[in-house]
């Protein structure tokens, strides 16, 4: 079945769904979130979503580490957070 399928198949079955949480691991393992609403759904399937770039990085306590040198950036640039592919 292919993503599209699959989601129009999720959303037959849980047609109350209004988000999906986007689960995605720091360095130490840990799993942080991001949330998107169902009308970006498709999108997030087909292309993926925007995220903050430095999520990878935080430490333990969900704090960025001083010893970074790229912390002098304006701004945390974003990356796209794609599906696991089986």
């Amino acid at each position: 079945m292919n993503k599209k399928n699959e989601l129009q198949e999720f959303l037959r079955q849980y047609p109350k769904t209004t988000s999906l949480e986007l689960l995605i691991p720091d360095i130490n393992g840990i799993f942080r979130c991001k949330r998107i609403p169902r009308q970006e759904f498709e999108d997030f399937f087909e292309t993926g979503a925007n995220g903050p770039a430095t999520t990878l990085l935080l430490n333990v306590l969900g704090e960025m580490t001083g010893d970074l040198e790229f912390l002098n950036l304006e701004g945390d640039p974003d990356r796209i957070i794609s599906q696991y592919q089986r």
